[in-house]
């Protein structure tokens, strides 16, 4: 019998080295996009490795409390074995989040403090794992002895805490923790711990004779786990978000990620003003010339399509309908001059990508435009009062790490009230375009909130803004900020100039 359940040991590594071929060679061949393959690369294994992880915690507490369940003795007696699976796909997700997603360690200098946090405790889980999995073979338990083997190896808990901890910051699929994946993780991490709380409580109660089976350690984490589900998981409220860190932002950390792409406009010539013309966007992967034809929608639209005049006294926001992959809508541009036009897209399996085109509208000379500057503080819109508040020094390192706030506060024109119904606008409390006033630069900004608002809700009076790096390369230079907002049901835009040091 002993045999067989090392033959079986050696069948499930043996299983699991197949699968993680096969996620490769099928992740490869479905998404074409070589960025997109690392998210999935690292969802995936990412996912198996807390799987077989659970399943190795589990195996203690289910024996004990559900003796009658079959298989439990293969399940404490293949407990070795699972753990060396967990190690086996938590390395692989490592490998692909760390030099795939994040481009090995050149990327490290993009990431703000938190992500860095995240990654330390993602890679001090994988080193404690990876000692409990050197341990897990029988000639390693033999030399330190089962007693010290099995201590050591209730550093497990300490590995699955900063796990939870990892995933809650930059795990893509915790965005939203009552979307079905995190109920599924939270359900089972909640039945873990109510058994784990019921053994400790058991242990204390036969040493101490007093102490009840089911004390208060079993009291404490039945009520947590009851509030945490009711509040943040088994809810529709928008306090069912994450820490607020996307994962998919790692990937624009990297600074040559636009290049896996192009994008094709038509026309691109022959665009005169008043006139309404369909204009239509193709996008492909330079890899090997196939159209993209899939994507994922992004604050509500499967594209953004800002349009701005050279002199920045023009500005528009629309969303073209996608349809056999071709991307269209019909607009009409106001006067002769030149236009930057930026798509803004999020292929499914990558991340946002942004292409800009220059357009020639009309019969007009190509010369340097000169973009007249305001520096005033204080802007008005129908009667609606908005005052721009920035840090003393506001500067490219501060911005990008996240430390400094560009923040738009709201009040009535005539009697100073504050302005407190401002609504939902695609997703967001607000949109905010900054474009360098000489390169042109283009950074699409969402407000600073740890979670999505949904319709009918509002704010105000301020709205804050944090143009971190990961929206996109921000340099010295002065910047027209166009911050558009729903305020009582109308969408209106409030633009200025900073410069930033």
């Amino acid at each position: 019998m002993k045999t067989l359940f090392k033959s079986v040991g050696f069948y499930i590594l043996l299983v699991n080295f197949l699968i993680s071929i096969f996620v490769y060679f099928y992740t490869v061949t479905t998404v074409s996009i070589p960025t997109g393959q690392f998210v999935k690369f690292t969802q995936i294994y990412a996912l198996l490795a807390v799987f077989y992880l659970y399943v190795a915690m589990m195996a203690a507490p289910v024996t004990k409390y559900f003796p009658a369940l079959p298989f439990n003795s293969w399940l404490v007696k293949l407990q070795k074995e699972l753990v060396v699976s967990a190690f086996y796909f938590g390395v692989l997700h490592g490998y692909f989040a760390f030099f795939g997603e994040l481009g090995g360690f050149a990327g490290l200098g993009f990431l703000t403090p938190l992500f860095l946090l995240a990654i330390c405790l993602s890679a001090a889980a994988l080193l404690i794992l990876t000692f409990i999995a050197i341990t897990s073979f029988d000639a390693k338990i033999k030399a330190l002895s089962y007693k010290k083997w099995k201590l050591f190896h209730k550093t497990i808990y300490l590995v699955a805490l900063l796990i939870v901890i990892h995933s809650l910051m930059l795990g893509t699929h915790f965005i939203n923790l009552s979307a079905m994946i995190p109920k599924i993780f939270f359900t089972a991490l909640s039945i873990l711990v109510l058994l784990e709380t019921k053994r400790l409580d058991d242990y204390l109660s036969e040493k101490y004779k007093n102490f009840p089976s089911f004390g208060i350690f079993g009291v404490i984490g039945s009520v947590a786990i009851i509030y945490f589900l009711m509040t943040y998981v088994f809810t529709s409220s928008p306090a069912s978000a994450s820490l607020g860190i996307h994962a998919q932002h790692l990937i624009d950390a990297k600074k040559s990620q636009n290049t896996k792409l192009d994008v094709s406009m038509s026309p691109i010539t022959n665009l005169y003003p008043n006139k309404k013309t369909n204009l239509q966007f193709a996008v492909f992967d330079t890899a090997n010339g196939q159209q993209v034809k899939d994507f994922s929608v992004n604050q509500e639209k499967l594209m953004h399509l800002i349009i701005v005049s050279d002199d920045l006294t023009i500005f528009d926001h629309v969303h073209p309908n996608l349809q056999n992959g071709i991307f269209s809508i019909d607009y009409t541009f106001p006067k002769i001059g030149f236009y930057r036009i930026y798509t803004d897209f999020q292929p499914v399996g990558s991340s946002e990508q942004v292409f800009p085109f220059r357009v020639k509208v009309g019969s007009v000379e190509d010369k340097q435009i000169v973009v007249k500057k305001d520096f005033t503080m204080e802007t008005e819109v129908d009667g609606i009062k908005s005052k721009l508040i920035l840090p003393n020094n506001l500067n490219v390192k501060d911005l990008s790490a996240g430390k400094d706030l560009i923040t738009f506060q709201f009040s009535d024109s005539k009697t100073g009230v504050d302005i407190t119904n401002i609504g939902t606008y695609i997703g967001a409390f607000g949109h905010l375009i900054m474009i360098n006033t000489d390169s042109y630069n283009y950074i699409h900004v969402h407000p600073n909130l740890n979670y999505t608002p949904v319709a009918g809700e509002e704010t105000g009076p301020k709205v804050s803004f944090s143009p971190l790096g990961i929206y996109g390369t921000i340099y010295p230079g002065t910047y027209k900020l166009f911050g558009q907002f729903n305020i009582a049901g109308k969408i209106r835009v409030f633009t200025f100039f900073v410069k930033v040091n």
